[in-house]
């Protein structure tokens, strides 16, 4: 009884928790991002607390019952699709999409619980499998488009950096493991645990995408597609070169660290899609690339013949990186060496 008791008290913090998170998002935050997770946050809290009937049924007794509850959690799967969709792809988790999402989950719980047949009952659980397969696939491969997506856009990655996603994934299939077990049986200590992850896995996600900054969808569309009404002109390519030439030479790129794609396009007086355009096909580089290029060599120029005095971390300031920890991972991938070792290194490398 004891254990049922604690299970319980878990249960309506986490259901808390969830409404704590999914209210300030709402009430706080503009972007679509934030306010679908926070309506996610509360419809699960509102579907964990459906999980009070477990402590008022016995469920050998009755099992139907039981498993009813169990696999209403199996609809709040759909909503790390739709999560996962907009932050990948901005701006396109829409109304038919959710009801797209969701649809698959709804019939089969329908269908279990007007017939209590087991056969729907496995076709739920198989389905859930199959739906997080899918999802899996999509967000490895979307994963590769988003992170193009964003150098393309900033210069710094930092709090548009989605690696924390990997984490989610892993607690999430603990969940589902978890789950899984529950599904054989009724343990309230194990139940205990499946409210634990699922407030770790969604206070992560919460946190993480509090902090994010959420590329625009125009912004997003803005690098995929050329723009048809601006051909390819050489004398405005070479103007443009000029202008970049000019600002690199004047500090620019190095003192302004979260320099964005829009912000250099309006300074130069371009559009986003011609700017980015002529980076990929002139300078062969990505936005991001090519602005921490030019902040790597000034790096490399003060670590080289600059003050010996200078902390890392003041070079890093002073060549346009927001922290050290970015600084040493851009100059350990462009150099192949830490800049620790490259300022104490007799024969320094050659610029790649």
């Amino acid at each position: 009884m004891t254990v049922q008791i604690i299970t319980a008290f878990i249960n309506g913090m986490v259901c808390m928790l969830f409404w704590m998170f999914g209210f300030f998002l709402l009430k706080k935050k503009k972007d679509r991002l934030k306010k679908i997770l926070g309506i996610i946050l509360i419809v699960w809290g509102l579907t964990l607390s459906k999980d009070i009937g477990y402590f008022f049924i016995n469920p050998v007794e009755n099992r139907y019952l039981y498993r009813l509850l169990l696999i209403l959690d199996n609809c709040m799967v759909a909503a790390c699709g739709i999560f996962v969709l907009e932050l990948l792809r901005p701006g396109n988790a829409t109304f038919g999409k959710l009801l797209a999402h969701v649809s698959g989950f709804a019939v089969l719980t329908l269908l279990y619980g007007i017939t209590g047949q087991e056969i729907f009952f496995q076709f739920n659980e198989s389905f859930t499998y199959l739906y997080c397969l899918v999802i899996f696939v999509w967000l490895v491969v979307n994963t590769i488009r988003y992170n193009k997506m964003v150098k393309s856009l900033y210069s710094d990655l930092t709090l548009v950096d989605i690696s924390w996603l990997w984490v989610t994934v892993v607690l999430l299939l603990a969940v589902l493991f978890t789950w899984q077990s529950l599904y054989i049986r009724l343990d309230f200590m194990l139940d205990g645990i499946y409210y634990l992850l699922l407030a770790l896995v969604w206070s992560v996600i919460f946190f993480k995408t509090n902090k994010m900054i959420v590329p625009e969808k125009e912004d997003a569309e803005s690098v995929e597609t050329n723009n048809n009404n601006e051909l390819r002109d050489e004398r405005k390519y070479e103007s443009l070169n000029m202008k970049l030439k000019e600002l690199e030479e004047n500090g620019y790129f190095i003192s302004s660290p979260q320099l964005t794609l829009k912000e250099l396009a309006n300074k130069i007086g371009t559009n986003r899609t011609y700017l980015s355009d002529f980076l990929n096909t002139e300078k062969k580089q990505s936005f991001y690339d090519y602005v921490n290029g030019i902040r790597l060599k000034h790096a490399e120029e003060l670590l080289r013949n600059g003050d010996r005095k200078l902390m890392l971390e003041e070079i890093a300031l002073k060549s346009g990186f927001n922290s050290l920890s970015t600084f040493r991972r851009a100059f350990q991938k462009h150099y192949g060496i830490s800049p620790a070792k490259y300022r104490t290194e007799p024969s320094n490398p050659s610029l790649k």
